[in-house]
């Protein structure tokens, strides 16, 4: 029985030390005109990340070097940077 409360102690404290925490979003993409649909903006979304080499699955990290040709891509394609 100790054994069993030992082992199940220790599975709790790894599953507690391995979680991750899920950070929010302080930033977002406006456009600039108001007829932009939400599908025309993922097709400027995708071909800036593709053509900068961001990896928005992963997150955007202002401080990344490809960040800021990114950031271009998107004013260029009509979206200003909004902080929430």
């Amino acid at each position: 029985m100790r054994t069993f409360l030992v082992v199940g102690g220790l599975v709790l404290l790894c599953g507690c030390a391995t979680s991750v925490e899920k950070m929010s979003a302080t930033h977002y993409w406006e456009p600039t005109s108001s007829n932009t649909s939400q599908r025309e903006y993922n097709q400027d979304n995708v071909g800036c990340e593709t053509s900068s080499g961001v990896d928005g699955a992963a997150g955007i990290v202002a401080e990344a070097p490809s960040f800021e040709s990114y950031r271009a891509c998107m004013i260029e394609r009509g979206y200003s940077l909004q902080t929430f």
